[in-house]
C-alpha cells in the first residue's frame, strides 16, 4: 500500500524539492518556493504544507520546480519517490508513539533521498549529528549547511553559506546574516537550508538575497502580532514538540 505523496510524485512532471525536518519544514518550504517564484522559476508548493501533491499534478509541466513539504508519515509509504533535491533540517525525537523508536523515526526521515540518482543532491544539516549522518547512506551529492561553519574568519563579518563535505570554504556568499528578517538561531538554519535547496534549483545569489530579504514569517511561526510597552508579542501555536518550544 502506498500513499498520496507516493501516488501523486508519480503523475508529477518538472523536477521536486522535498524538505522534512522535525521542525522548520513549512517555513523553510515556503522560503525556497518564494525564492524560485521570484526568481521567474516556475513553481509550485504543496505537501504537508496544506495543499495536498494531488493537487499539484494537473499544474505541473516539465519545466516546473515542485517544491514539497515532506513528514515522516508521508515517507514512510514511499518507494519510488524522487526528488532532484532532498533537504534534511534536523532530526530531534518526535512521533515516537508512531514510529515506536528514533531511530525508525530516523530511518523514515532518510526515505525521502532513497530512490535519489548520483545526478541528485541532497542538502544535510551538519550540525544536527542524526541529520548528518545520514549522508553516509546517500548515493546523491550530498552538500551540508552549517551555522557553526558558516562564520567566515573576517572580524565582524558573518555570511551564510552551504558547503560541501571536507571543505571549509563556502561553495556561496548570499548575503549578511543581518539580513535575515526572521527571529530566532533556528530560522538561520532553516535560511541555510533554503539558499543552498534553491540555489542548487537554478536561483542566482541576488534573487536569493532578495527574496530572504523581503521574507515574512509564516502564519503561526513567530509570526510577529505586535509591540506593546516595548514588548514584542510573536504568536507561536505551531510550536508542537519539545525543540520546537
Amino acid at each position: 500500500m502506498i500513499g498520496e505523496l507516493e501516488l501523486a510524485a508519480r503523475f508529477l512532471k518538472g523536477k521536486t524539492v522535498a524538505i522534512t525536518g522535525s521542525n522548520g519544514k513549512t517555513t523553510t518550504t515556503a522560503l525556497v518556493g518564494e525564492i524560485l517564484e521570484k526568481a521567474g522559476i516556475p513553481t509550485l508548493v504543496g505537501g504537508n504544507i496544506g495543499v495536498p501533491v494531488v493537487a499539484l499534478i494537473d499544474q505541473s509541466t516539465d519545466e516546473t520546480w515542485s517544491v514539497l513539504e515532506v513528514s515522516s508519515f508521508q515517507l514512510e509509504s514511499t518507494e519510488r519517490f524522487h526528488p532532484s533535491i532532498a533537504v534534511i533540517l534536523n532530526i530531534t525525537p518526535d512521533h515516537l508513539d508512531r514510529h515506536g523508536s528514533f531511530e525508525n523515526y530516523a530511518l523514515a526521515k532518510e526515505r525521502i533521498f532513497a530512490a535519489q540518482h548520483e545526478g541528485d543532491a541532497v542538502v544535510l544539516n551538519a550540525d544536527n549529528a542524526r541529520a548528518a549522518q545520514a549522508a553516509a547512506r546517500s548515493v546523491a551529492k550530498v552538500y551540508f549547511f552549517s551555522v557553526e561553519h558558516s562564520v567566515l574568519r573576517v572580524p565582524g563579518l558573518r555570511r551564510l553559506c552551504c558547503f560541501p563535505p571536507g571543505k571549509d570554504e563556502p561553495i556561496e556568499k548570499i548575503m549578511p546574516l543581518s539580513g535575515i528578517p526572521l527571529k530566532g538561531a533556528h530560522n538561520v538554519e532553516n535560511v541555510l537550508a533554503a539558499v543552498c535547496a534553491a540555489r542548487l534549483a537554478g536561483a542566482t545569489a541576488e534573487q536569493i538575497r532578495t527574496a530572504v530579504e523581503s521574507f515574512q514569517a509564516v502564519e503561526h511561526r513567530l509570526e510577529y502580532v505586535a509591540t506593546i510597552n516595548g514588548v514584542e508579542f510573536y504568536n507561536d501555536s505551531k510550536a508542537t514538540n519539545v525543540d520546537a518550544t
